[in-house]
């Protein structure tokens, strides 16, 4: 238990639980059931959380998506009919080529990318092994 007399950050709470007042908590919040709440709750990182949806082509040259505020993450697609793969970074300096230090993370025909953590669609980068492969990414 903190000196505070808060709860231990592993502590599972089950029950009512009255808050009184303002309780700031950073890290993730798990929570199941339903949590009826009064008044105001507000998301003080200031990232709206609003859907965002990408589709676009990637070739052979490296390219940083465009700018769109992510208040959880984000997960891409490799489209099913893709002839060749994509490389995922987080650089400019990455390459298509499976198995060296440069390569992004690849994704074949189909294949996707989830959970990415990242609080800007332009933090991610991609490349092609060949032109024409298309994409499709989401996040919130």
């Amino acid at each position: 238990m903190p000196a505070t007399g808060g709860i231990p950050a592993t502590q599972p709470v089950s029950g009512n639980v009255g808050i009184l007042g303002t309780v700031p908590v950073s890290g993730n919040v798990g929570i199941s059931g339903t949590v009826p709440v009064s008044g105001t709750v507000a998301q003080s990182s200031g990232v709206a959380a609003t859907p965002v949806r990408i589709a676009g082509v990637i070739g052979a040259s490296v390219a940083q998506l465009g700018a769109n505020a992510l208040s959880w993450g984000c997960a891409i697609k490799a489209d099913d009919d893709n002839t060749g793969s994509i490389y995922l970074g987080f650089a400019n300096d990455i390459t298509a080529n499976a198995g060296v230090s440069t390569s992004g993370a690849r994704m074949k025909a189909g294949q996707s990318i989830g959970d990415l953590r990242v609080s800007n669609t332009n933090l991610i980068w991609l490349i092609g092994s060949a032109a024409g492969q298309n994409y499709v990414l989401i996040g919130v």
